[in-house]
């Protein structure tokens, strides 16, 4: 079964005012779904405003209130029958096939496709046989990006080792105006900055954008199922843009950029053949004094130039750019949120808090450059701003947060530990500096000092600085654990020694 239609793109993209056929391609289903759920919309007056902050779920139930209810399948189309009545009969039209094949399938107690999905399957179909078409591009309209499949390269200056330059290339295929930039990766950071950098040089944004199908862009794309990144997706998002990727190993989808890559890209990259580049803000400087030339040259067959084309006839109609760009995000796995109530970033070993009341429950953390935010049931519960200076262990911690049996302990600092514990005794008090001194930041040791002085609230101050006393003997900074360990077999040995229980003056019979 392939996966759930996004209400929340149908809405958005409807609200664009996209097309039933491109919405349709740029959520990867059928035309009559798209009608169906804007249908449903209507009739219940939900539009985009109502379902932009929710969650998919969320704006499904709102929109059709059945979640868990299937899509119906539908009668399945004879193409080969198609073909040879088309064959045939030169005056034969689609119209007609289509109302016989209405009627077949109402007949048989089946659900036909409407005409509109009918003659799009059709067309699809006859792609597959390797007939094409010519497009009637619309200024603004589409975007399309790939990478270049040869590379450049850059010396390093210190190994004198040739790094890979990929070269990233999009056009507007309305005037054929491109561009070119050298990147060291093709990973998905480096794709959506490029990205970025193309609606920068564009100006402004096309309301479609057609691209390749890198794995870091589409994780899976096959017939019933297209999964783009979620990365990919929340800039597609964030710049109001619909993704259509263009079909496994048919890239008829994307020929202007194809084409720009040869004509542009390769050109570009055999006239700077003998330059010698030591790094990749010397070898863009030469790209894009090449690629500016390349696009005021004439045309051979239209008037004008991919320049003068575009500043006359397509800048017009691009979407603006956003106030402000795209903050790469990262999405981490799923994980239970432990007692202490903190997650790991992985990226910098650093713990961020979330409400208390969340612990054990399945959460996802989502990075930026300026903040790490926590999601629980796709809502967000915590957002905290990222320092990357922090060292590795640190944790981060927001008030609200905390359970309020913790807060008679956060506002203590080193100096209140080390007054508590020479009220214990001078070994205690020896533990604790130790604790205190063994990571780079005194705050690090916090954690130990607390547990361990919390123990006053259960035992004797004599039996926490005997304990600390019997673990200096052995280690003149010992652990946690160490004392710990002590008290606990302690607690023990002596709960052994008590006497069983029963009345002594009991008497007793013998047989």
């Amino acid at each position: 079964m392939g996966r759930r239609i996004s209400y929340r793109d149908v809405l958005r993209h409807r609200a664009n005012g996209r097309s039933i056929r491109e919405i349709a391609a740029a959520c990867s289903c059928s035309s009559s779904a798209v009608q169906d759920i804007l249908a449903r919309a209507e009739e219940n007056d939900v539009g985009w405003d109502d379902v932009a902050p929710l969650t998919d779920d969320e704006a499904r139930r709102l929109v059709r209130g059945n979640p868990g209810k299937g899509d119906v399948a539908f009668a399945a189309i004879d193409f080969e029958r198609i073909d040879s009545e088309m064959a045939r009969d030169r005056t034969m039209t689609l119209s007609i096939l289509w109302e016989e094949y209405y009627a077949s399938a109402v007949s048989r107690k089946e659900r036909p496709y409407l005409y509109s999905r009918f003659c799009e399957l059709y067309a699809m179909h006859k792609e597959d046989a390797g007939i094409k078409g010519r497009k009637n591009h619309v200024p603004g309209d589409l975007g399309e990006f790939d990478y270049a499949g040869k590379t450049m390269s850059v010396i390093d200056e210190l190994t004198g080792e040739e790094i890979a330059a990929y070269l990233f290339v999009a056009c507007l295929p309305f005037s054929q105006k491109t561009y070119v930039r050298a990147d060291p990766s093709m990973d998905i950071d480096h794709w959506v900055e490029q990205s970025m950098l193309a609606f920068e040089f564009f100006g402004g944004v096309p309301r479609l954008l057609t691209t390749d199908n890198l794995k870091v862009g589409i994780t899976k794309h096959a017939n019933d199922e297209i999964v783009v990144n979620r990365t990919f997706r929340e800039f597609a998002e964030h710049y109001n843009i619909a993704v259509i990727p263009h079909a496994i190993g048919r890239p008829t989808g994307k020929g202007s950029v194809e084409s720009n890559v040869d004509k542009i890209a390769n050109r570009i990259r055999s006239m700077l053949r003998n330059r010698a580049f030591f790094s990749f803000d010397d070898l863009n400087a030469a790209i894009a004094e090449l690629l500016a030339d390349l696009n005021a040259r004439p045309f051979q067959k239209r008037d004008g130039s991919r320049e003068s084309v575009f500043a006359e006839q397509e800048a017009p109609f691009l979407q603006p750019l956003p106030r402000e760009r795209y903050d790469i995000a990262h999405w981490g796995p799923k994980v239970k949120v432990p007692a202490d109530y903190h997650l790991q970033c992985v990226e910098d070993h650093v713990y961020y808090s979330v409400p208390w009341r969340c612990a054990g429950k399945v959460a996802e953390m989502r990075t930026t450059m300026r903040a790490v935010e926590i999601f629980v049931d796709g809502s967000r519960v915590a957002s905290h701003a990222r320092d990357r200076s922090l060292p590795k262990g640190w944790h981060v911690t927001d008030p609200s947060h905390r359970h309020p049996d913790h807060d008679a302990w956060v506002s203590h600092d080193s100096g209140w530990f080390r007054q508590k514990a020479k009220g214990v005794g001078p070994a205690c008090l020896q533990v604790v500096n130790g604790f205190l001194e063994a990571g780079v930041a005194e705050e690090q040791g916090w954690g130990w000092c607390e547990k361990l002085l919390r123990k006053l609230d259960r035992i004797p101050a004599q039996a926490i600085e005997s304990a600390c006393e019997t673990a200096l003997t052995a280690n003149a900074a010992p652990s946690y654990k160490t004392v710990n360990t002590i008290i606990r077999n302690r607690a023990e040995a002596k709960e052994a020694q008590k006497p069983a229980g029963g009345n002594p003056w009991a008497l007793r019979r013998f047989k």
